[in-house]
């Protein structure tokens, strides 16, 4: 065994901070991506907590994205097409539960009714008790 190879194979040290499953430029994109991130994050920071805001700009500071998703907000109802998906949709989120909810309510009050006029329920056990 002194002169044959080894079978084994030779352990390597594992270190999740330095291997990646991308490649280098990826790495480097990511990295950028990460720190003009970071950058942008400090300056709305700074726009934000700045106490003299509206002192020598007058009014609030602008922000395209916040801009961007006010006007999509607003402009919803202009873009939106009515069509028998949006209509079953609503029907069974708002009006048949609604219609569920007052018939089952209907016939728990008719049945317990029923046995209140029938007799089958002493006064003193009847319910509500107040």
């Amino acid at each position: 065994m002194s002169g044959e190879k080894s079978t084994m194979r030779t352990k390597f040290k594992w270190d999740p901070r330095t291997m990646y499953d991308v490649t280098e430029s990826e790495r480097k994109a990511i990295l950028q991506r990460a720190k003009l991130r970071s950058a942008m994050k400090a300056e709305w920071q700074k726009k934000v907590s700045d106490p003299m805001q509206g002192t020598y700009e007058p009014g609030p500071f602008f922000d395209p994205a916040a801009q961007r998703y006010y006007s999509m907000r607003m402009s919803r109802k202009n873009h939106f097409q009515q069509r028998p998906g949006n209509v079953i949709f609503a029907f069974c989120v708002v009006i048949l539960p609604i219609c569920l909810i007052t018939c089952s309510l209907q016939w728990a009050r008719e049945k317990r009714e029923k046995k209140y006029r029938s007799g089958e329920v002493p006064y003193t056990k009847r319910w509500p008790q107040w």
